[in-house]
């Protein structure tokens, strides 16, 4: 009797499991492709969400998961879809019919399921990675590698070294080396973003010193225009824009010292854990002036 009564349990489970597929193959996958992948799939990725697998949407993006299994109030696709917060509306050309926000709903309710293919299994692990990308070599510890020992007439560093060995390795030739004019141009494009000017150019080209080059760098990391290059990838990463960008892309007047003073700190070379702790405190260090207090306002109170 009790192996009877397992053997039905069993067979309703995989009933109920077979109707979830089915469901979600005919009503929820339609959906997803036909609203969300054309931003968040394999081709993009806009706020580093994918919803092509439920590994993606479990992991989620920027702002965390996407769903919770089993709870739709606790997940983001449902209070995205309903339109309730008008800073976060998905998709943002237009609110969904309520019978496909209903869809969605029982679905995440009913505990999101989602054919798996053996040979297509994604595992997304800790920080929304995939096995492979995870395995990738700039996601591998540091460790120690003795530089290979090669010759080559342009070798002069241990890196060069590393490169040289790649270089026989794939039966490549060095391009040739760069001469003064073409050094200075990527020096200025590289810690300045724009080029030298002619005067600029002809000084370096004829300075004689041996240190020329050494002093050029020191010179160009020492100016405010390498703060305004390299803040802009802090203002990316904190989103910074002088409008809302949105729905409505109102303008923000009174943002503009948040980028000013970001490019200010960025050539006084603050590491970025520097500059996140300024987001999140205001406080007026003891003996701080009022210029500095008013410094970490700009970066806590930002956008």
């Amino acid at each position: 009797m009790i192996a009877s009564a397992a053997s039905s349990a069993l067979a309703v489970d995989g009933d109920a499991q077979r109707a979830a597929m089915a469901y979600f193959e005919k009503e929820v996958r339609p959906i997803l492709v036909k609203r969300c992948f054309e931003c968040h799939s394999d081709t993009k990725q806009k706020g580093g969400l994918r919803v092509d697998h439920i590994g993606y949407l479990k992991s989620g993006g920027d702002t965390g998961p996407a769903l919770v299994p089993g709870k739709p109030e606790e997940s983001a696709l449902i209070e995205a879809v309903r339109y309730a917060n008008e800073d976060f509306q998905m998709p943002p050309k237009g609110k969904l019919p309520d019978a496909e926000i209903a869809v969605l709903e029982r679905w995440i309710q009913t505990g999101a399921a989602w054919p798996e293919d053996a040979a297509k299994k994604i595992v997304v692990t800790e920080g929304g990675f995939t096995a492979e990308q995870r395995n990738y070599w700039f996601f591998q510890p540091v460790k120690i590698a003795a530089p290979p020992q090669v010759e080559s007439a342009w070798v002069r560093n241990d890196i060069d070294r590393f490169v040289a060995q790649k270089q026989v390795e794939l039966k490549l030739s060095p391009a040739p080396e760069a001469d003064r004019h073409e050094l200075v141009r990527r020096v200025y494009f590289d810690l300045h973003g724009l080029p030298p000017t002619i005067a600029q150019l002809d000084a370096f080209v004829q300075d004689q010193d041996p240190l020329a080059y050494e002093k050029l760098v020191d010179e160009l990391l020492a100016s405010p225009r390498y703060g305004e290059r390299w803040a802009q990838h802090w203002l990316d990463l904190v989103r910074y824009a002088e409008s809302d960008g949105y729905n409505q892309d109102a303008y923000r007047q009174h943002v503009w010292p948040y980028g000013t003073t970001s490019s200010n700190r960025s050539t006084m070379t603050s590491p970025t854990t520097s500059l996140s702790a300024s987001r999140s405190r205001v406080t007026r260090s003891p003996g701080g002036s009022e210029r500095a207090h008013r410094h970490r306002v700009f970066a806590s109170s930002g956008l």
